[in-house]
């Protein structure tokens, strides 16, 4: 086989790689270890190097590991982590920093492409690209795409085959650290920190050249094309820079005065060339059986199952050394949530790393990740705090507890245990297993606490105390999990059973990512604590990081409470709040330190997303010291204002002195011409929470704010005639600070970009805050309020001109829309009549027509309570749906189609409060917003892809279309209200109807008992006819003279026999009724009218039915049935609702 060289293959593709070889007269097979079965095996001293093979990189001259803790892309520190007293088992904080997978070498020329294509748009479009681009630039990057995604698939087939195969000397490879997922690569840009000419080294996600090393042998014993075997000592030389070497430092960070990793090593690439020694980790089984074995140092949790507990502690590595663990080792069963059941936890604090313990048996060796078999003996490491779990004798008792690692016997001794089995079976441990687990030193089992009547013993937590200084929201508790305790045993209980089960892959590079970001805090908050003057680069790379930790927290591609638990379980917040107490404003550095605490504070906004009442209670003790930095200029109020929205336990226990400090502070900065608008959106979250308005706040807030200081805070708003247009239209104006009134759609114009709205200082910005504080205000029906905005700040004519105004940008609308809601619609005694309409009914108070006496007033709802606004809105809201019977789904259009959502919330308030109770008023609006409800009449803004979106693109869940669906759902929602309107006419009509054949109604009943002289009762057969006319149209004994009012209309006349018995009774049903023993009537006629009865009822109150036929859009049935293909669940569940109800009501 010919040995490969540097030259012999394109730069651009990925080098050739070298096979397992005859040597002698034996051959090597890949995937068998020499001398080892294929069923089992492991690697061992001089096995040789396979590719997807873990390893460990031991430098010779550092005396140390290759170590890499920092998962930041921006803050690279590739070291060598000194091994301490033990090589053989180093005091690494995580093993998993200094491991590394050997790949064989991947291609790399498509996806580097793909990033040139990128950065190339990226500078042209700016950050977001992607809605800018025309048809050939589209083309050119879905080109890219689809070749580097190619590029990936056939690397990752490449591997899975090369896999298992010798490497040899002179081979070409690349390095994967495990911890972080990069690939060990040549930075060509920048120098080493340590040591200027050489190159410095770091981790990246993708691949290139610069990943690519060729692996030399140290010592001529071994030559190009042996095998590499474990233990050799060899050298690593760039690819991409032939005669470079990877090399180890001979000063420390410490030395430059950086306190990342200070005390050691750094690894950098040099033409003096290093020697690493190659200790085995891991080797994957060609079964693939490893993955379902329990591994060393694979992180597992032990959970109890006979409690339905976890072993857990808490506290974390960022911590201070004397006080990493802040709970100590205990059970934690958590809360039952019926969806959680048969979910594992993914809180950090139960996680374990399972190690074998070195010493002098076979196989026993820390740096081994090989699986386990029954019996031997292990450590537990808590993940979190990087302590190992420990039993100690303490006033007779074997208590657990978290001790640090450290070079003496007691350690050993104290921190071993060993896994024994439940149920005996196979050697070789398999996760979600059964075991016991027994401390040798001291006797005992891992036991959960029972007190004398068999309940578990609650544990005591001794953490958690209020911060000092947060009066009103010390008291909560954030976390409501119950806790007991643990111990050791001396007895084996039968029940101290055990699950190791396994932590996904996803959980644990989710928390190596986030733990990653730790060191770079913690180096930061001590420089800080030791006075150290900040850099603005040093400042740039600290920010970088926190938005790095942003980002990956609110990906929309992983599950989002998973990265906030992990800030909340490694205690980040805590190093977060204590780098802000350190900001100085007055300080030489203020400007870098302000960068950092920003960041910091976008951190703390990005955690509190979502709706985790956990991590917001979590932040809340917090709130006065948040309060404190308000003013400044380092984003507090952004995230103060996300902590406070929404939260019940928090706008609760919202002071009048928080107002009032805030209201202070609000005057202050406008007093000296200053105004952030972000106090008025404080003010605003802390008077509603969930739609649920907080009167006492609310009021509070108008008597302080609005009725002392309104006229000179707020913007003067005002109806004017616009004279700048040819129409004269009226628009609305306000009174700039210079006393002149402009028009608010100069500044707030429907094309403004939408950052542009974001500024915080603007006036726009301001303007928007004030019409949302005085919406949050109004909200819920608060009269005070609503009498104090509408007499000194906004009209109905105002509100609804602006609602009405597409010249203004639709952020502006939208507050108009609201206020309208608030001020207008949502207000007096109104209350969701059709909602919940009733099914009884007082029977002698039944009519014909129940709303009789709302006939002809149009203020009037159907509960009696009048809107004298209800006819402008009735007209608005018809001309508004009208209009918009096409529904554009692009980005474009994504605020005006969440304002048009908007409108039709408040169409549904007054059809919900029985505004609209004319049918010909029901079916007028009913035309429109059905043919916007037809998906079929949906349209792109751009004439491309026409007939791709009418068949896939508009059931897509994109975010142009979730504008659209929310459309949808207020238009599926007001047709509900319609059904129970229907309903509800139908059956009160019926229930007439039966008092009428009953002969309980006035106006028939004025002769319906004859007496013959005999006094004998005639027959009661004067029920109702059924007739077009009406329910007045009585049957009549022949002979008998009409009344004035039935002269005229046309009567079908009864033969009876002068007397019958009053025994006999009425007949039960007309079908029958004889006379003589003949039929009175005939099963036709009685169908027949009965059809026409059941026509006349149904005919007033048919709001669905569509009755022209050629109005294809406005086939009902065929819309719902369109809606069900929508991806959407709310979508689809109000479609196939209505359905029902449709189909039930014509049943």
């Amino acid at each position: 086989m010919s040995v490969p060289s540097n030259s012999s293959f394109d730069r651009g593709s990925r080098p050739p790689s070298v096979n397992a070889t005859k040597r002698g007269n034996s051959i090597q097979v890949p995937g068998v270890v020499g001398g080892g079965s294929a069923d089992k095996q492991a690697t061992v001293k001089n096995d040789p190097l396979h590719i997807g093979d873990t390893i460990l990189l031991f430098s010779q001259e550092g005396n140390g590991y290759v170590y890499a803790n920092i998962s930041c892309n921006r803050i690279q520190n590739i070291c060598v982590w000194p091994a301490g007293l033990s090589q053989t088992d180093p005091n690494l904080p995580n093993i998993h920093c200094a491991c590394y997978k050997v790949l064989n070498a991947n291609k790399y020329k498509a996806q580097n492409r793909l990033a040139v294509v990128k950065q190339k748009l990226k500078l042209q479009h700016g950050e977001h690209f992607e809605s800018q681009l025309n048809d050939q630039d589209k083309r050119s990057l879905k080109t890219a795409e689809k070749n580097a995604e190619t590029e990936v698939k056939e690397n990752a087939s490449d591997q899975e085959r090369f896999e298992g195969q010798s490497v040899l000397y002179g081979a070409h490879i690349q390095l994967q650290h495990v911890f972080t997922r990069k690939y060990l690569s040549v930075n060509s840009s920048f120098t080493s920190l340590l040591e200027s000419t050489n190159l410095r080294i770091d981790l990246t996600e993708s691949n290139s050249q610069n990943c690519i090393f060729k692996i030399l042998p140290r010592y001529r014993i071994r030559s190009v094309g042996d095998e590499v075997r474990m233990n050799d000592q060899v050298k690593f030389e760039s690819y991409k820079t032939e005669g470079q070497f990877l090399h180890t430092s001979v000063r420390k960070f410490s030395d430059i005065d950086q306190s990342l990793n200070g005390h050691c090593l750094e690894l950098n690439l040099s033409a003096s060339e290093s020697a690493f020694t190659i200790i085995p980790h891991f080797r994957p089984r060609r079964d693939n059986k490893h993955k379902s074995l329990l591994k060393a140092n694979s992180i597992v949790r032990l959970f109890h199952r006979e409690m339905e507990c976890y072993l857990v502690a808490e506290g974390s590595f960022a911590e201070e050394a004397d006080s990493v663990v802040v709970e100590n080792v205990h059970l934690r069963r958590r809360k039952t949530i019926q969806r959680k059941l048969k979910e594992p936890s993914t809180s950090a604090i139960t996680y374990w790393m399972i190690e074998k313990r070195s010493g002098t048996r076979s196989g026993e060796d820390s740096r081994s990740g090989e699986p386990f078999d029954w019996g031997a003996r292990v450590r537990f490491k808590h993940l979190l705090t990087q302590q190992y779990l420990s039993v100690e004798k303490q006033l007779g008792q074997a208590v657990l507890t978290l001790i640090e690692k450290r070079a003496t016997p007691d350690f050993d001794r104290d921190t071993t245990f060993k896994l024994l089995p439940v149920i005996t079976g196979e050697d070789e441990i398999n996760y979600e297993t059964y075991a016991r687990i027994y401390h040798p030193i001291t006797k005992t089992w891992l036991h959960a606490d029972k007190g004398e009547n068999g309940k578990p013993c609650p544990y005591e937590r001794v953490s958690r105390k209020p911060e000092s200084g947060a009066s009103g929201l010390s008291d909560l508790a954030w976390d409501g999990a119950e806790v007991y305790t643990a111990s050791g045993s001396t007895m084996m209980a039968y029940d101290d059973a055990f699950t190791l089960m396994q932590v996904s892959d996803e959980l644990v590079h989710k928390f190596n990512y986030v733990s990653g970001i730790v060191p770079i805090l913690k180096a930061y908050l001590r420089d800080r604590r030791d006075g150290k003057c900040l850099s603005v680069p040093k400042a740039k790379a600290v920010s970088e990081a926190l938005k790095e930790l942003s980002m990956f927290t609110e990906d929309p591609n992983t599950r989002q409470k998973d990265s906030q638990k992990l800030i909340r379980n490694l205690r980040i917040l805590e190093l977060l709040v204590a780098i802000l107490k350190l900001y100085k404003p007055d300080a030489t550095d203020m400007r870098a330190q302000k960068l950092v605490c920003c960041n910091c504070y976008k951190v703390i906004e990005v955690f509190l997303q979502g709706d985790s009442r956990k991590n917001e209670l979590y932040v809340s003790r917090f709130v006065p010291f948040f309060e404190e930095q308000m003013r400044l200029e380092l984003n507090a109020e952004d995230m103060l204002i996300e902590l406070v929205r929404d939260n019940p336990n928090i706008v609760s226990r919202f002071s009048h002195a928080q107002i009032d400090k805030i209201i202070g502070q609000l005057l202050e900065m406008s007093n000296a011409g200053a105004k952030d608008c972000r106090f008025l959106d404080y003010l605003g979250v802390a008077c509603v929470c969930e739609t649920k308005a907080a009167v006492s706040s609310q009021n509070y807030i108008v008597t302080q704010l609005l009725e002392k200081h309104g006229k000179d805070l707020f913007f003067e708003t005002s109806t004017r005639v616009d004279h700048t247009l040819p129409e004269q239209p009226k628009k609305v104006f306000y009174l700039d600070r210079s006393k002149e009134w402009k028009s608010l759609a100069e500044v707030a114009p429907s094309s403004l970009e939408p950052h542009l709205m974001k500024q915080t200082t603007s006036t726009l910005r301001w303007l928007q805050s004030q019409l949302d504080l005085f919406g949050k205000l109004a909200n819920g029906n608060n009269e005070n309020a609503i009498e104090t905005i509408t007499k000194n700040f906004i009209n109905f004519e105002e509100a609804l001109l602006g609602a009405n105004d597409n010249d203004l940008h639709p952020f502006i609308r939208s507050k108009y829309v609201e206020l309208i809601r608030v001020l207008f619609v949502d207000v007096g005694n109104n209350r969701p009549f059709l909602e919940n309409l009733p099914n009884s009914f007082v029977y002698n108070e039944v009519k014909e027509n129940p709303f009789a006496d709302t006939e002809g007033d149009d203020d009037t709802a159907l509960t009696g309570e009048k809107n004298i606004h209800f006819e402008k809105l009735r007209e608005w809201i018809f001309k508004v749906v009208s209009m918009n019977q096409t529904l554009h789904c692009s980005d474009d259009k994504i605020g005006e189609n969440q304002v048009l959502a908007q409108i039709l919330g408040i169409l549904e308030l007054l059809v919900k409060y029985g505004y609209y109770d004319d049918p010909k008023d029901i079916k007028a609006i009913l035309k429109p917003l059905i043919s916007m409800l037809d998906g079929r009449n949906d349209v792109l803004s751009s004439e491309s892809d026409v007939k791709m979106f009418q068949s896939e693109g508009r059931f897509k869940n994109t975010n142009a279309n979730r504008a659209v669906f929310a459309v949808k759902e207020k238009i599926m929602a007001i047709c509900d209200l319609f059904f129970n309107y229907r309903f509800y006419l139908r059956l009160q009509r019926f229930v007439y109807d039966y008092r009428c054949l009953k002969g309980e109604v006035a106006v028939v009943r004025e002769r319906s008992l004859k007496r013959d002289p005999a006094g004998q009762v005639a027959v009661n057969v004067e029920s109702v006819a059924f007739s077009k006319e009406g329910l007045d149209m009585p049957f009549v004994e022949e002979g008998i003279e009409l009344q004035p009012q039935y002269q005229k209309k046309s009567v079908r006349r009864l033969r009876l026999p002068k007397f019958i018995s009053q025994s006999d009774g009425p007949p039960s049903q007309l079908s029958h009724l004889e006379v003589q023993g003949k039929k009175v009537f005939d099963d036709e006629f009685l169908m027949s009218t009965a059809r026409e009865r059941l026509n006349h009822i149904f005919e007033p109150t048919a709001f669905f039915e569509d009755r022209d036929s050629n109005v294809r859009n406005h086939n009902f049935v065929k819309i719902l049935l369109d809606i069900a293909g929508y991806q959407d669940n709310n979508l689809v569940t109000w479609g196939l609702h209505l359905l029902n109800r449709y189909f039930s009501s014509e049943a």
